[in-house]
C-alpha cells in the first residue's frame, strides 16, 4: 500500500497540479491576458481598469461551453516511455447575476483523456472534473470583492496505478493541457481581493484559503489521501502610460500544509512563486496587441516519514498575441514559449507554440474557433531526450458575455 501511496505523491509533487491545483496550467498558459486576482482552488476576480466594474453590471445571465482536441506525440518513444497523449475537453459555465453586487458562477468539465506507450499499450480516463461553484459579491462597489467557493467531488479521482501515468503527464507543466487533474475529492474555500485606481496607476491584492477534500486515489488501496490546505496571496500594479499602452506586474504566492493518509502527515509540498510582467498597446487603428513574460518556480518538497526531498522546479513562460477587427470578426494571432527546469536536470524542457483565434458574432452568440501548432524537446535524464511536437484544435460558444 505504502508503495501505490509514493507513486501517487510523487506524481504530484514531479507533475503538480494531480490534486491541489486544478487549473494551474490554464492560468500560466493564459498569462498576458486580462490580469485576473486569484484566490487559490479555482477562484478567480478580473482585474484591472473598469474590470470590477464589468462584473457589476454584466448581464444577468451569461454563459459558454465548447470543446477542445488536444494531442502531443514523442518522436523517441522508448525513451519517454509514451508514444502519444491526447486529450479531448468540452467545458461548460453559466452565471447569475442577483441584483447589483451579487453574482454565481458554475463551471465543469468533461474530459476523455488517453496515453499510448510503445509496443501498443493503451490506457483511457473519462469522466467530469470536479464542479465548481463560486459566490462573487462586492462589498465595496468596483473596489473590494468577496469570494466564496464550494467544489463538488464529480471529477474522477480513483485511479488504477496504469491510469495514475495518464493523469501525472495531464498535470505536468510543461505540457498546457486544458484541464490538470479530473478530480481532487472536492472541497471548500474563500477570499477577499481588491483594487485600488490612484490616477494612472491601479494597484490591487488578494488573499484565499481552500481546504481540499479527502479521497481514494488508487483503485483497491484501503487508504484515504487529503491534499494540503493551500493559501494563496496575489499582488499586481497596473499604469497606463501616455500612449495608452498599460503595464503590469503581478506575483502569486501559494503555500501549502502537509498532505496528509489516514489522518498522517506524509508529504510537504513546495511553495509556489510566480512573477509576470505585461504589456498591452494599441496596434494600429483597429487592433491591439499583448506582450508577457513570467516565471513559475516551486520549491523542493520532501516525504516527511523519512525526510526524502524532491528537487525544486521552475517553468520560465513568455509571449505575445495581437487583435485585430477585420470584416466584423476579430482575428487574433499568438506566439508563445516555454521552458521547465528542475534541479536535479531530468524531466525539463522547452516547448514554442503559435495559433490563431478567430471570433465571430452570431446574434447573442460568439463563436470562437482556434487553432494552435507546439514542438520543442524534452530531457529526460542525461543523455536521454525526445522531441515532441501538439496540435491543438477547439470551439467555444460564449453568450452573455460567459467565459470572461
Amino acid at each position: 500500500m505504502k508503495a501505490r501511496v509514493l507513486l501517487f505523491l510523487a506524481l504530484a509533487f514531479f507533475l503538480p497540479g494531480v490534486a491541489a491545483t486544478p487549473w494551474a496550467g490554464a492560468d500560466s498558459r493564459a498569462a498576458g491576458s486580462q490580469a485576473r486576482l486569484s484566490l487559490g482552488g479555482g477562484m478567480t476576480i478580473p482585474l484591472g481598469a473598469g474590470a470590477l466594474e464589468a462584473q457589476s453590471t454584466a448581464p444577468a445571465v451569461s454563459g459558454g461551453g465548447g470543446a477542445t482536441f488536444q494531442t502531443f506525440r514523442f518522436s523517441d518513444a522508448d525513451a519517454v516511455g509514451i508514444e502519444s497523449i491526447t486529450l479531448l475537453t468540452t467545458p461548460f459555465a453559466a452565471g447569475v447575476r442577483l441584483g447589483s453586487a451579487v453574482r454565481i458562477e458554475a463551471s465543469t468539465t468533461f474530459a476523455q483523456g488517453s496515453l499510448s506507450r510503445p509496443g501498443g499499450e493503451k490506457t483511457s480516463v473519462s469522466g467530469l472534473t470536479d464542479t465548481r461553484i463560486q459566490l462573487l459579491t462586492e462589498v465595496v462597489p468596483n473596489r473590494l470583492t468577496v469570494s466564496g467557493l464550494v467544489s463538488l467531488p464529480t471529477g474522477a479521482a480513483e485511479f488504477t496505478v496504469e491510469e495514475v501515468g495518464l493523469a501525472g503527464a495531464v498535470a505536468a507543466d510543461l505540457l498546457p493541457f486544458e484541464i490538470s487533474s479530473w478530480g481532487s475529492g472536492g472541497g471548500v474555500g474563500g477570499g477577499v481581493a481588491f483594487f485600488q485606481p490612484a490616477g494612472s496607476m491601479g494597484i490591487g491584492g488578494s488573499v484565499g484559503y481552500t481546504i481540499p477534500g479527502e479521497f481514494n486515489p488508487v483503485q483497491d488501496a484501503e487508504f484515504r489521501y487529503r491534499p494540503g490546505a493551500a493559501l494563496a496571496i496575489q499582488g499586481i500594479v497596473d499604469y497606463t502610460l501616455e500612449n495608452r499602452s498599460r503595464l503590469a506586474l503581478q506575483f502569486n504566492w501559494n503555500r501549502f500544509s502537509d498532505d496528509e493518509v489516514q489522518g498522517v502527515n506524509l508529504f510537504r509540498s513546495g511553495d509556489r512563486l510566480e512573477m509576470r510582467g505585461s504589456w498591452a498597446f494599441t496596434a494600429g487603428a483597429q487592433g491591439s496587441g499583448v506582450a508577457w513574460a513570467g516565471y513559475l518556480h516551486r520549491s523542493e518538497g520532501a516525504f516527511l516519514d523519512d525526510l526524502r526531498s524532491r528537487p525544486s522546479q521552475g517553468l520560465y513562460f513568455a509571449g505575445a498575441g495581437l487583435r485585430h477587427s477585420w470584416g466584423g470578426m476579430v482575428v487574433a494571432p499568438t506566439a508563445e514559449l516555454r521552458v521547465q527546469r528542475r534541479d536535479d536536470g531530468t524531466d525539463q524542457g522547452t516547448l514554442a507554440g503559435a495559433g490563431l483565434r478567430v471570433e465571430i458574432p452570431a446574434g447573442d452568440v460568439l463563436v470562437i474557433p482556434r487553432i494552435q501548432l507546439r514542438g520543442g524537446s524534452v530531457l529526460i535524464r542525461d543523455g536521454v531526450d525526445s522531441g515532441v511536437v501538439g496540435v491543438e484544435a477547439g470551439l467555444a460558444l460564449r453568450f452573455g458575455g460567459g467565459g470572461r
